[in-house]
């Protein structure tokens, strides 16, 4: 199994309602593309001042279907949002050997 891992920052401008949005938009991927396994979203409760502001984590079969999600449609209309709301992110992608 692939999991997927992505941390996001947030712009200021918006930034409570593009972050629930921004939850809406990935919890729904499930939903519309096969390949995701498990998707789970949800914005930060933390006020450490190094916290991001959404965390996502999703679950492949493997690195094929990880791919196959990238270039789906729905997963690029995501992405085009994260592009104009978020300023920075971070991924990790990792095997975990089940």
């Amino acid at each position: 199994m692939i999991k997927h891992v992505i941390l996001f920052k947030m712009k200021e401008e918006n930034k409570e309602k593009n972050s629930r949005e921004l939850v809406k938009q990935l919890r729904g991927l499930k939903e519309q593309i096969g390949q995701v396994r498990e998707m789970q979203a949800g914005v930060n409760i933390s006020k450490s001042p190094s916290a991001y502001d959404v965390g996502m984590y999703s679950v492949f079969a493997n690195q094929e279907d990880l791919q196959a999600y990238r270039e789906r449609k729905e997963h690029r209309d995501v992405l085009d949002f994260i592009k104009k709301t978020a300023e920075d992110l971070h991924v990790v992608d990792y095997e975990d050997g089940e």
